[in-house]
């Protein structure tokens, strides 16, 4: 496995290529173009924050959906606060996606706050109730002139950030954070971030100094969720 960051601004250029349809849906077979979905994260008050992505739905107008993400990936979202990481970069079906749902789990969840002294202290991640927090679902729904529209050849970009510092809130005392997750999405990302991509080192092109990566979630063995040049 190999782990790759990519700057944004005069670093080494990179190439979203179809990986293939994204968990071997045959819907793709005609007529496809590439969804390249980010995830990020604005600042807060954590050493760690890391949970399991277990979904990524996108939305048509008519109804119809697309899972972009067929296995769990463990994401620790502190380390995202200046850096984007890619989810998946598949091929998915022509069309005007309108909204998408993500889901996370918090079970497993590992939360460190950071208290002041470096070492940070352990928290559980509770509901509004107080009760022990499991599967969440985050619903994102993108304005009208805003659609994530996939056409063939092409790559599409959907941006997500997940607002820890409006998400959570800390009871050091008690040793719990309150978490009422915010996320919002966008189709015009900033440029100014560097991307981090993770997979399966697949080929290496010394002439073309430059090398492919199938991505993959880190800790699991799984089909390639798209490729990256």
């Amino acid at each position: 496995m190999v782990a790759a960051v990519i700057g944004a601004c005069g670093g080494a250029a990179t190439t979203v290529t179809g990986g293939g349809p994204v968990g071997g849906n045959d819907a793709c077979s005609t007529g496809c173009g590439t969804a390249l979905l980010t995830i990020t994260d604005a600042p807060g008050d954590f050493l760690s924050y890391t949970i399991d992505v277990t979904s990524l739905q996108l939305k048509k107008a008519n109804g119809v959906t697309m899972q972009t993400l067929p296995v769990t990936s463990r994401i620790d979202f502190a380390q995202l606060v200046d850096l984007d990481e890619v989810l998946s970069a598949g091929q998915i079906p022509a069309g005007s996606y309108v909204s998408a749902t993500l889901n996370v789990d918090y079970s497993n969840a590992s939360i460190v706050v950071d208290d002041g002294t470096g070492a940070g202290v352990t928290v559980s991640p509770v509901n509004a109730s107080g009760a022990a927090l499991g599967q969440v679902t985050l619903n994102v729904e993108l304005d009208n002139r805003n659609h994530l529209v996939i056409t063939p050849g092409r790559v599409a970009r959907l941006a997500f950030d997940l607002n820890l510092a409006a998400s959570n809130t800390v009871d050091l005392a008690g040793l719990k954070v309150t978490v009422s997750p915010f996320i919002v999405a966008s189709v015009v990302p900033p440029e100014t971030r560097e991307t981090r991509v993770r997979g399966r080192l697949a080929s290496v092109d010394v002439a073309g100094s430059s090398y492919t990566v199938d991505l993959r979630p880190f800790h699991e063995r799984a089909s390639s969720l798209g490729q990256v040049v």
